[in-house]
């Protein structure tokens, strides 16, 4: 039966010098995983490049991407390989034999081996450690209490969890059936065509800011707004995804815009009021007070002083209406 890492080396790897364009081995680290980084002059190891580098350290030259990760040992036994994967998120590490690079081990290859030996160790790959496995367990309840769209995303890309309401919702969006493990730049492909921001507001959670983004989505059969919530997830300090939450508000938004048209008539309302009513109630006003009484009759002053006390209520009426106006364009109406 093998036990240790070493029974799993692969030697069948792909190399390429430090000072390699990034743009030149692309195509062969998206189908390979990874590419080793050999020194041109004593072909000693390097370094590992994987997807997630490119990401974490975006950079034109090989060198400048890579991230440190740690080398197993030929005697290393498969469970301490896999916790050690595991806890770095990492699909392929380095293995060395007797302080010499040898090849790489795969993760796959581990987990297929001990799922085909039926094994106690089959457990603790499902699950990963314990500490993961309680993590995932929380997670789990918190995102299927919820009608928000949740998903747990791996820093490359491939989807960790997703609750109920996101499986629903991709279905219906592109007639797609959710899987552990897909990439998510993958099921949403032409959504990341149109949507400029995901990855940069994805690799910003990497470096562990907590990033909240509204936008407005028209490509369906009505238009929504969305609320994106990316937030960094940590287990005993090691970044395991982004917790990826997208709300629906559409309700807010159209309150939002039904409040900015409403304000913007009760601007237009205030302008006419004050400018195209009140000029000539003013008017009127001022030609009363040149008016000579002094030789009108009883009845025509009478008349006269009516007249004046109904421009007078008639102003003070014009004038409320437009304080009431700028009353509520002074403040929320959703409150």
């Amino acid at each position: 039966m093998k036990t240790l890492a070493g029974d799993f080396v692969n030697k069948n790897f792909i190399s390429t010098s430090p000072y390699s364009g990034v743009t030149a081995i692309k195509s062969d680290l998206i189908s390979h995983s990874a590419i080793v980084v050999l020194d041109e002059n004593t072909n000693n190891y390097l370094g590992l490049l994987t997807p997630l580098d490119l990401i974490l350290r975006p950079h034109n030259l090989v060198i400048d991407c890579l991230t440190e990760k740690p080398m197993l040992s030929y005697q290393t036994p498969i469970t301490h390989a896999l916790a050690t994967m595991f806890k770095h998120h990492e699909e392929v590490l380095p293995i060395e034999n007797q302080n010499k690079f040898e090849g790489l081990v795969y993760k796959n290859d581990l987990i297929d081996y001990l799922s085909k030996q039926n094994i106690k160790q089959h457990k603790y790959i499902l699950q990963g450690n314990d500490s993961l496995k309680n993590t995932k367990n929380i997670l789990y309840a918190i995102y299927q209490s919820t009608q928000s769209i949740r998903y747990l995303i791996a820093p490359d890309y491939s989807i960790i969890f997703f609750n109920k309401t996101a499986e629903e919702k991709t279905f219906t969006y592109n007639n797609k059936k959710l899987k552990i493990g897909d990439n998510f730049t993958h099921v949403f492909e032409d959504l990341m065509q149109k949507d400029q921001h995901f990855k940069n507001d994805f690799y910003k959670a990497i470096k562990g800011k907590h990033v909240v983004r509204e936008s407005r989505v028209s490509d369906i059969p009505k238009t929504v707004w969305i609320k994106s919530e990316y937030l960094p997830v940590f287990d005993n300090n090691t970044l395991i995804g982004i917790s990826l939450t997208i709300h629906d508000i559409t309700e807010r938004k159209n309150r939002e815009i039904f409040i900015k048209k409403q304000n913007k008539i009760l601007k237009d309302l205030i302008f006419f009021q004050s400018h195209k009513v009140r000029r000539p109630i003013a008017n009127i006003m001022g030609s009363l007070q040149l008016i000579d009484t002094s030789e009108l009759s009883e009845a025509n002053k009478e008349a006269i002083d009516l007249i004046s006390k109904a421009t007078v209520e008639f102003d003070s009426i014009i004038k409320q209406i437009v304080d009431t106006a700028h009353y509520w364009t002074d403040n929320d109406l959703s409150k």
